[in-house]
């Protein structure tokens, strides 16, 4: 029991302590109240001397104290239950055991406390073995020689309750990618990872809004009022929202951070702590090496791990995981830069060509004129009829090949179509009077 105003619990000397700890089989526990006794837990641990799990109770302040003067009347403990609901669907997502949070409320007038909302993982067993395979993972040896990676869907569920019946309910399901970065690691994280003062673990996370089953055709990915995609940054829980993206990333991301003392925020250098000053506090040296370093890697095996898993029509959600290179936050952008270099490695533009494919830059057929914006349907079938790979993006992926990809591109010119249609000659008649003249 912890009491930090030092009022109850003094030593031989008379000296009061902040707390004191017993086991529920030791007598002296039974002198004390039971601080769950009649509350919404159902639980009553006291006197079973045993309890599986873990409680918290919270006294909200109703009176000053010495500590502080902030207090707590019913309308602001439900002012902080609809910020959770709000948050509700972000909260599981990086967790480690966690798979349902229930909000009850009981009025004066009743016995028994009232359930008014819930959030849950869906996809129960599946989480729950691949949380567990990861921990296993990075947990088996002291020494992990590699990389430690996993990618899983988690479907999360929010109800509301009147009367104790479902009101309201609504399913969100992202793609999870937690990474683990071990091995060919620089020298300055295998130094900050064993710093004691830090104790902080090389762990980071991606998460990607994907369509549930229940969705038809489309996912609705966070927006602010702007319409600007908006990745929420977590601690493993989500930190406080603001005006705007933390981040400016259409994913979310979590990792091991080192946070400021209020756990708001994460610990950014300061202004005279610019990228041409060697940085001396230990905690931005490692939410350094996190972005740069860990992160992209993580964010990198998402999406490649998005174009394997999504099928169908929903494969092209994985361009929705590519950062937009203006909205990402000035602080992010060497993170995206280490991002694309990893990604630009990889199979990440999809053709339709023979049964459809994901291909290497070099390998894609971009389908932009030079001068245009849009190319005829037309064009798009006699390519791919003669098995020519070309690809469709959207306007921010290009900007991002654009931006960061060095190597040679191709787009749509004359000389391709000639070569097309020299390889379907005899399919060329079946087109009509207007698609010849387009082409």
């Amino acid at each position: 029991m912890i009491d930090p105003q030092e009022k109850y619990f003094k030593d031989k000397t008379g000296v009061c302590g902040t707390g004191r700890k017993w086991r529920l089989d030791d007598p002296n526990a039974m002198k004390m109240p039971d601080p769950f006794q009649n509350d919404t837990s159902g639980v009553d641990a006291f006197s079973v001397k045993k309890y599986q799990g873990t409680l918290f109770r919270f006294p909200l302040r109703q009176e000053a104290s010495l500590i502080s003067d902030t207090l707590y009347s019913s309308e602001k403990v439900m002012t902080l239950f609809d910020y959770f609901q709000t948050e509700a669907k972000f909260t599981l997502l990086f967790l480690k055991r966690l798979e349902s949070v229930e909000l009850y409320v009981r009025n004066e007038d009743r016995q028994h406390p009232e359930k008014m909302f819930q959030v849950r993982i869906v996809n129960t067993d599946l989480v729950r073995s691949k949380r567990q395979e990861f921990l296993n993972r990075i947990c088996e040896s002291t020494r992990i020689m590699k990389p430690v990676t996993l990618t899983y869907p988690v479907i999360i569920e929010t109800l509301k309750f009147i009367d104790g019946c479902v009101s309201e309910n609504e399913r969100h399901s992202f793609l999870v990618t937690n990474y683990f970065a071990a091995g060919e690691i620089s020298m300055q994280l295998q130094e900050l990872t064993s710093e004691a003062s830090l104790s902080f673990l090389p762990w980071v996370g991606v998460a990607l809004p994907i369509p549930s089953e229940r969705d038809s055709t489309d996912v609705d990915i966070d927006v602010n009022v702007t319409g600007k995609p908006v990745g929420h940054l977590f601690c493993f829980l989500p930190l406080p929202a603001e005006g705007k993206s933390l981040t400016g990333l259409p994913v979310h991301v979590n990792g091991f951070f080192a946070l400021s003392q209020n756990r708001r925020h994460l610990k950014w250098p300061s202004a005279d702590q610019d990228g041409s000053i060697t940085l001396t506090d230990k905690a931005l040296k490692w939410n350094k090496c996190l972005l740069e370093e860990v992160l992209p890697k993580a964010y990198a095996e998402l999406v490649r791990q998005a174009s394997v898993q999504l099928n169908g029509a929903n494969k092209l959600y994985v361009y929705r995981a590519w950062p937009d290179v203006f909205l990402v936050d000035s602080r992010w952008r060497k993170m995206i830069e280490s991002f694309f270099e990893e990604i630009f490695l990889e199979n990440i533009l999809y053709t339709k060509a023979g049964e459809g494919n994901w291909i290497k830059i070099y390998q894609a057929i971009l389908d932009r004129y030079p001068e245009t914006a849009e190319i005829p349907d037309i064009i798009h079938n006699v390519l791919l009829r003669a098995y020519m790979n070309i690809v469709t993006v959207p306007d921010h992926v290009l900007r991002a090949i654009g931006k960061y990809y060095n190597g040679d591109r191709v787009t749509v010119e004359p000389y391709l179509l000639r070569d097309a249609l020299r390889k379907i000659i005899d399919v060329y008649p079946e087109y009509n009077r207007f698609e010849k003249l387009q082409l």
